[in-house]
C-alpha cells in the first residue's frame, strides 16, 4: 500500500500506477494524466513532484476550465504593464512563478486553440513571452497536464492540436475510476474515516456489513471525490459508532446507471433531507447546516417539493409512490452491526409493529434503521416498547 499524498490502493491496478509514479518520477519530462473526474489526477501529480528533484521549489496548479478565454494568456505567461484596459503594473504569470518547479495543468482539454502553439513552444524550448512584450524569456518548469476528455478524439477533431498533444503524452497515466478499484473503496473508507474522525474530535466508526456490500456495488459516479463527501455527512449525521448505508445515502437499486446529472440531483435531495431531519425542519439550521441561504434552502425545498407544516415538521410530498401496508410486510431491523428480520404492521397511533421471533425489550429506546426491502425503503426508527418502533412521519416516510 502507498500513502504517498493520500494515494491510497491495494488493488492491481493501483500498484501498478504507484510503480509508474515511482519511475515517471525520475525523469524530467511532460505527463498527461487522464481519468474521470474525482479519480485523483491532481493527487498522482503531486506524487510525481513529491519524489522528484523538483520538490524543492513550487508545485503551481491551474484549472483551464476555470480562466475565461481572454485572461487566459495573461494568467499562464504574464503580461507588461500596459499590455491591455487594466493593467496597471507587470505580473509574473504561472510559467514564471513555477520556475524550477512543476506546473499542473488540470483540464488541458480546455485550454484555448490559440494559447496551444505558445505552450508548444514552452515545452519544446522553455521559452515564452509575456502579454504585451516582445522579449523572450525562458523558464525552467516540468509540466504535467490532466484532462477527463477523450483528448484523441480531440486531435482528430482538430480542436487540438496533435503535436502538442503528443508532446504532453510522452507519458502516460490513466487513472482509474473507483468502481473498477474493487476493495479498494473500503480501504479508502476506513482511511478516510480515521482521519475525517481526528478533524472533527469525533470516534472513529464502523461501516456496517450491508453498507460494505452496497459500496462495493455502487457505481460511484463522483468516484473517490464522492466517496469523501458522503463518508464526511456519514460522520455527522450517524446517531452512534456505526454508519449504515442510510448513512451514507447509497441508492438502495444498484443495477441501474444513472447519468451524472440525476445523481447529483439525487445527492442534492438526499442532503436536504438529512438536513431537515437533524434540524427538525428548523429553515435557518437547515441552511447553517447546508452552508447556503434560508432563500436557498426555501428555493431547494420548492425543487423538490417539500412543504414544512406549522409545526415545523416536514412532509415529503413526493416519495416513491409507496404502497398502503395492508397486510404484514417482511423488513429487517438493524441495531449496531446486527440484523433482526421480520415483518411490519401499521398500527397507525402507535407505530409500526415489528413482529420477529427475538424480543426487542433491550432495544427500547434505542435508534435502529428499519429496512423494507419490498419498497425499497430504509427508515430510522426508535424501540418504544417490546416489538413497537415508531414511524418517522416528519420525513413523509409512513406508510399508511
Amino acid at each position: 500500500m502507498s500513502n504517498d499524498v493520500f494515494m491510497i490502493g491495494n488493488s492491481e491496478c493501483m500498484i501498478n500506477i504507484f510503480s509508474l509514479i515511482r519511475k515517471i518520477a525520475l525523469v524530467d519530462y511532460p505527463v498527461l494524466i487522464t481519468g474521470e473526474t474525482g479519480t485523483g489526477k491532481e493527487l498522482a501529480a503531486r506524487a510525481i513532484y513529491e519524489r522528484s528533484e523538483r520538490s524543492k521549489y513550487s508545485f503551481v496548479s491551474i484549472n483551464c476550465s476555470a480562466i475565461p478565454k481572454e485572461l487566459f494568456e495573461s494568467e499562464i505567461f504574464g503580461h507588461e504593464k500596459g499590455a491591455f484596459t487594466g493593467a496597471h503594473q507587470e505580473k509574473k504569470g504561472l510559467v514564471e512563478i513555477a520556475n524550477k518547479g512543476l506546473l499542473f495543468l488540470d483540464e488541458i482539454g480546455d485550454l484555448p486553440l490559440e494559447i496551444q502553439p505558445k505552450l508548444l513552444r514552452l515545452l519544446e524550448n522553455s521559452e515564452f513571452k509575456r502579454l504585451g512584450s516582445n522579449s523572450t524569456m525562458f523558464a525552467n518548469v516540468r509540466i504535467i497536464a490532466a484532462t477527463n476528455k477523450n483528448i484523441e478524439d480531440m486531435v482528430e477533431k482538430k480542436i487540438f492540436r496533435e503535436d502538442l498533444y503528443h508532446r504532453l503524452s510522452t507519458f502516460r497515466i490513466h487513472m482509474p475510476p473507483l468502481r473498477d478499484r474493487g476493495d479498494d473503496i473500503l480501504v479508502l473508507a476506513k482511511f478516510f474515516i480515521n482521519k475525517f474522525s481526528k478533524e472533527m474530535g469525533f470516534k472513529s466508526k464502523e461501516i456496517t456489513q450491508e453498507a460494505k456490500t452496497k459500496m462495493l456495488n455502487y457505481l460511484w459516479p463522483g468516484n473517490v471525490r464522492e466517496l469523501i463527501n458522503r463518508l464526511r455527512r456519514a460522520l455527522v449525521f450517524s446517531d452512534n459508532h456505526i454508519i449504515s448505508s442510510y448513512d451514507l445515502g447509497l441508492p438502495t437499486n444498484q443495477n441501474i446507471i444513472k447519468p451524472l446529472k440525476e445523481y447529483l440531483w439525487d445527492c442534492e435531495k438526499n442532503a436536504l433531507l438529512n438536513a431537515l431531519l437533524y434540524s427538525n425542519g428548523n429553515i435557518s439550521k437547515v441552511a447553517d447546516k447546508l452552508c447556503i441561504s434560508r432563500q436557498s434552502v426555501h428555493k431547494l425545498l420548492n425543487k423538490y417539493k417539500i412543504k414544512i407544516k406549522e409545526d415545523k415538521k416536514t412532509e415529503v410530498q413526493e416519495q416513491r409512490n409507496k404502497p398502503r401496508v395492508d397486510k404484514k410486510f417482511n423488513s429487517v431491523l438493524l441495531y449496531n452491526n446486527k440484523e433482526i428480520t421480520g415483518y411490519i404492521k401499521n398500527l397507525s397511533s402507535q407505530g409500526y409493529c415489528f413482529v420477529s421471533t427475538r424480543i426487542l425489550e433491550g432495544l427500547k429506546g434505542k435508534k435502529c434503521i428499519l429496512k423494507i426491502p419490498a419498497i425499497e425503503t430504509e427508515i430510522e426508527v426508535v424501540v418504544v416498547r417490546e416489538n413497537i418502533v415508531s414511524k418517522m412521519t416528519h420525513l413523509g416516510l409512513s406508510l399508511e
